[in-house]
């Protein structure tokens, strides 16, 4: 492990690491899921009051009729600002994070670990197909990689993008924890895929106790 000064090539890796704002990410999730599945939890409660009003009492029609859709959109209205605090929540902590890496950028300082692959475990979600990686280096450590290059999309499987090989460099900033992974040297193999639970996965890449391997290929 060395600790040395930031390069151009080094910046334009975390550059191209780093994800889109989650506020983009959260809209578009918005428009695809959230809108539809407020609109749903709002209709179900509303049938589910009204035929229990209409099981239960004898309330006239209209006035069944309108209770039951004032609960409906209170659940949708429940459902969105719901949605709404959860985007925002994600989107301060996202600008916290950002500039705790601005600032590791600016100090221009990256800490720098290598090692050499003996082997690489292929775990994949079904549902969406997005992969992790296990891999096991010569001084016995286990890195996890996430690569949602594979996540299915549109109902088509994709080829991952992420080039494997024998040999591994981690950069970490230093204050914020922000890294990037880098395969070099001769071409790794990519060994066939295991099915696994995606919610035992670890949510970045990151090292791993040793003993990982065994429990995350088990579930």
């Amino acid at each position: 492990m060395t600790r040395r000064t930031l390069t151009d090539d080094d910046r334009a890796r975390f550059a191209a690491a780093m994800t889109p704002a989650p506020l983009v990410r959260e809209a578009t999730f918005l428009l695809l899921f959230i809108v539809p599945a407020g609109f749903a939890c709002g209709l179900i409660a509303a049938l589910v009051l009204a035929v229990g009003i209409d099981l239960l009492t004898d309330t006239p029609r209209p006035q069944r009729t309108m209770i039951a859709k004032g609960v409906g959109w209170a659940a949708g209205a429940a459902f969105y600002a719901l949605a709404a605090v959860t985007m925002l929540r994600t989107s301060f902590r996202d600008r916290n994070r950002r500039a705790a890496i601005g600032a590791d950028l600016a100090r221009g300082e990256v800490i720098e670990e290598t090692a050499h692959i003996v082997r690489l475990i292929r775990l994949r979600e079904e549902e969406h197909a997005t992969e992790l990686l296990l891999v096991e280096t010569d001084d016995g450590r286990v890195r996890a990689l996430l690569d949602d290059s594979t996540t299915n999309t549109e109902g088509r499987p994709r080829r991952s993008t992420l080039k494997l090989a024998r040999d591994l460099r981690v950069l970490r900033l230093p204050g914020s924890g922000f890294e990037v992974t880098i395969f070099e040297g001769a071409p790794l193999r990519r060994p066939p895929a295991r099915d696994s639970d995606p919610r035992n996965w670890p949510e970045t890449d990151q090292w791993l106790p040793p003993d990982s391997i065994a429990r995350l290929a088990a579930g």
